[in-house]
């Protein structure tokens, strides 16, 4: 059994799309076969039984998406008003360089260096804001109604 919780190294939330698990057999200290076997993250569970291959069978592989738990960071510095909104938001700080909008499921929803947001066309809900200054990296929720 193994489990993964859809992020890279770094601990951010990686895009959907396909992935891999990758899976050796050892035997008495040694390297034997290995295989990959893909599965899809999404915001939906979905269950998967790769075809045997040898050394590996009845391979089942289940994702199933979890909220998002976040600690948010604050930093003086940044802003982001209004923070309750129909979607359109301005952000405010020295040295932003990247802004980042994910759903709390973890779902790329924006991407880019302006510091005014429009996720009017996304259903209501809370939403994640990730700046990046040359220094920090800071998350603050945003409500959108």
């Amino acid at each position: 059994m193994c489990s993964w919780n859809g992020t890279d190294y770094n601990n951010f939330a990686v895009a959907d799309g396909t992935y891999y698990v990758w899976m050796e057999l050892t035997d008495k200290n040694g390297t034997g076969n290995y295989s990959s076997f893909a599965f899809i993250k999404d915001e939906t569970s979905n269950s998967q039984t790769p075809d045997d291959v040898p050394s590996f069978a009845s391979i089942l592989i289940d994702w199933e998406p979890t909220g998002v738990s976040v600690l948010e960071v604050s930093d003086n510095n940044i802003s982001i008003n209004p923070n309750q909104s129909d979607g359109v938001y301005k952000i405010t700080g020295d040295n932003i360089e990247e802004v980042e909008i994910r759903s709390i499921s973890g779902r790329l929803i924006h991407k880019g260096n302006s510091q005014n947001i429009d996720i009017s066309n996304q259903q209501a809900g809370i939403y994640l804001v990730i700046v990046r200054t040359e220094n920090t990296k800071v998350v603050k929720k945003v409500y959108k109604y």
